[in-house]
């Protein structure tokens, strides 16, 4: 499992968020995601500190390690009381996470100082999806 979860690493640090979504009226994001190990080293934290559209959304997120199922796990609570729970997988230096209604892949540069992704949404149980929104994070600390 120690081998799986260090994979986080490279999450690890102070991004600067944009996103621009893709529907109409077109939502905007920008902000910080903060990923910081959490003590002991066996999950990953990522702080969530961004304004969409005119909201203000702060969030946390708990990554972990499912060696059972070989995902990682994601659960989500907001500053609106919302919670929600995922899973991620990784290929290469690409990232895939999902429910049942969010599926989200993200690429790492190079150089792993930049994602770029796109989240998507879906109203039938993961049969179709929609682009939602595009992303790009870029690491300044």
């Amino acid at each position: 499992m120690e081998n799986n979860i260090q994979r986080l690493k490279v999450f690890e640090g102070i991004w600067q968020t944009k996103g621009t979504g893709r529907q109409e009226p077109v939502i905007t994001v920008e902000g910080t995601d903060t990923y910081k190990w959490f003590p002991g080293g066996h999950f990953m934290e990522h702080w969530v500190d961004v304004k969409m559209g005119k909201e203000h959304m702060q969030a946390l997120e708990m990554i972990s390690y499912d060696p059972e199922k070989k995902q990682f796990f994601l659960q989500y609570w907001n500053n609106t009381g919302s919670m929600s729970a995922m899973h991620g997988t990784v290929e290469g230096n690409s990232w895939t996470f999902f429910s049942e209604t969010e599926r989200g892949t993200f690429t790492f540069s190079a150089d792993g100082r930049q994602i770029t992704g796109t989240w998507e949404q879906s109203e039938d149980g993961g049969k179709t999806w929609k682009p939602w929104m595009d992303m790009v994070l870029t690491k300044t600390a």
